[in-house]
């Protein structure tokens, strides 16, 4: 080292550092050394530098003379950066890794390491070189501008700074055409400093576009007319209608985006996730599917039975669709087992309807034997392309998961209304493919569904009465016979309205239990069918009973406190099955 240069360290951190570097290195004619450490052999050169750069933006430091040091290091030179090395040594010359969380960048400096002259790099001249290398027939081509051969020093236009240093070199040249490639550019407003009718066309692909309020500098371009921006976050962040809309929002005289040809696109209907022929299908669809693929998606799918007509018929299609990420790791020989594809069985020597399911049995045979499923409702398509008061055809496509594999599906549905005025299924096509790659990116992002269980137990007086009361005026059923029935249910109303309505189409109800009493009223001051000696046990053991067995805590007191009042000696353990309160 020469006689002034001294060490900066994590060792050498102290007091009077700071004004140490303040006096000894504003000097512009010395190299700064500074030494890399813990960067694994295998971070490239970019990788590091760009790390360093963003940890000290918006300080100004331009690296020079990058080297790699042995397996865990690299070296490089720097000037002029005084605010570089104090905001290093305010935190500790570390730099956090995004590679690595545990292991952070360390950096060691040697200030004034020696003269400017003794390395001779004039980065003004060698950029201006660079540029007028890469411009010929009205095209400049910045692609992977930090990554030249030639560039003396590291010069990255995703850094401000760097991007208008090279602008100042382009200007001259007045290119209709630009190239911006693989640059991590995120800012660009720099490119202003051009001619406002310079640019018809600029490329700017896998850079750091996440939204349109980032292309709002390139306004300054009136006579832009063509764009791309491929691979670039904001491609991903917005679909495809409202990506081209809010390009010409932008660009009203843009003629080409990503290389395609859009000046017709007005003339073409805008695209809808969802089609329906007729307005009134819209409320049976959203009520059969949401119905349909919640129980389908149960470990007991045995419940959409009596959905299918008993004569349905049933058929699956599937294939492997090839450049796809999930194209190795799907598993589809339990649907290709099943395969009816016209395609697979044209050259079949057997019956060809032999993989066409027909009847309820058989078709719940064939759920039974598929595995569990969960199916994405936010990511369903959903199209009603026939609709009248006695049939409906629904096709609907999406995307579901079958423990970690990822299925993209399409599901034909044709119904047909029963005597009873139902819906039941006639007909069903399922067509199973190996998920796209933009189906498994997008699809499951919000939380899946919250399964509910039943409502809170009713405790006080006042509840117990409410709930009878709603469900008298709901099922019309006396004060008696509603009251065995949610005394059987334990005071679930949702699961004592389901019961009524299964026993009622069923005609499992007896005729009196309509026949209402006008002399007898609902008595609001019953005694609570709980003692408290039972109250005072749920309070001491809150947090070690479960629902079950507070219900059956429950029930055990209602028939203990029930054959008390009718005068007999009974002993709360021996009542503990409510299936005595059956329908007489």
């Amino acid at each position: 080292m020469k006689e002034n240069s001294f060490l900066i360290s994590i060792d050498s951190l102290g007091k009077n550092l700071a004004e140490k570097i303040v006096n000894e290195c504003n000097n512009s004619n010395y190299w700064h050394k500074f030494i890399v450490k813990n960067v694994m052999l295998h971070y490239e050169d970019d990788f590091i530098l760009r790390t360093i750069l963003s940890f000290l933006h918006p300080v100004q430091l331009t690296p020079v003379n990058f080297t790699r040091r042995k397996k865990t290091g690299a070296i490089f030179l720097a000037s002029n950066c005084v605010n570089a090395i104090m905001k290093l040594v305010l935190n500790d010359l570390k730099i956090p890794n995004p590679l690595n969380k545990k292991a952070c960048i360390e950096l060691t400096i040697i200030a004034n390491f020696c003269p400017l002259d003794t390395f001779n790099v004039q980065l003004a001249d060698n950029v201006r070189r660079i540029v007028q290398k890469r411009f010929g027939n009205k095209v400049i081509n910045l692609r992977e501008f930090h990554n030249d051969p030639e560039l003396e020093g590291f010069c990255s236009l995703n850094d401000p700074k760097s991007l208008a240093f090279v602008m100042h070199f382009v200007i001259n040249l007045e290119p209709k055409k630009m190239i911006l490639s693989k640059n991590s550019i995120k800012v660009f407003s720099p490119l202003t400093l051009l001619g406002k009718h310079s640019l018809i066309s600029i490329d700017l692909q896998e850079n750091q576009v996440t939204t349109f309020e980032d292309l709002q500098p390139l306004k300054h371009f009136p006579a832009l007319r063509e764009i791309i921006l491929e691979k670039n976050p904001i491609c991903e962040n917005v679909d495809q209608l409202k990506y081209v809309t809010g390009i010409k929002k932008l660009f009203p005289r843009i003629k080409i985006i990503d290389g395609i040809v859009i000046s017709e696109m007005d003339k073409v209907p805008l695209p809808k996730n969802n089609f329906l022929c007729s307005h009134n299908a819209g409320d049976l669809a959203e009520q059969f599917l949401e119905y349909y693929f919640t129980v389908y998606d149960e470990c007991d799918r045995s419940t959409i039975f009596n959905l299918y007509h008993e004569n349905a018929m049933f058929s699956v299609s599937c294939r492997i669709i090839p450049g796809q990420v999930t194209e190795k790791s799907s598993r589809l020989n339990h649907y290709f087992a099943i395969n009816r594809s016209l395609y697979s069985r044209c050259n079949a020597t057997g019956p060809t309807d032999t993989f066409l399911f027909r009847g309820r049995k058989n078709i719940m045979q064939i759920f039974k034997a598929l595995p569990l499923s969960y199916h994405d409702p936010y990511k369903m398509k959903t199209d009603v392309i026939y609709y009248t008061e006695k049939h409906a055809v629904i096709v609907v496509g999406g995307v579901f998961r079958e423990g970690a594999q990822y299925f993209g599906f399409s599901r034909n549905f044709v119904l047909e209304c029963d005597y009873k005025q139902q819906y039941c299924i006639i007909n069903e096509q399922l067509h199973v493919y190996n998920a796209l790659n933009d189906q498994v990116k997008n699809s499951f992002e919000k939380p899946q569904r919250i399964e509910f269980t039943c409502q809170p137990i009713p405790f006080l007086q006042e509840q117990y009465w409410q709930l009878q009361e709603t469900f008298q005026l709901i099922t019309k059923l006396n004060m008696e016979y509603s009251r065995r029935l949610l005394e059987e249910f334990h005071y679930d109303l949702k699961t004592s309205l389901l019961n009524f309505t299964d026993r009622f189409i069923n005609n499992k109800i007896p005729k009196e239990a309509f026949i209402q009493n006008k002399n007898l009223k609902l008595n609001k001051k019953v005694d609570i069918p709980h003692s408290n000696e039972f109250i005072s046990k749920t309070i001491k053991c809150k947090g070690l009973l479960s629902k079950q067995s507070v219900w059956q805590m429950l029930s055990d007191e209602r028939l203990a406190v029930k054959a008390i009042k009718q005068g007999q000696d009974v002993e709360v353990s021996q009542l503990n099955d409510t299936k005595s309160l059956q329908w007489r």
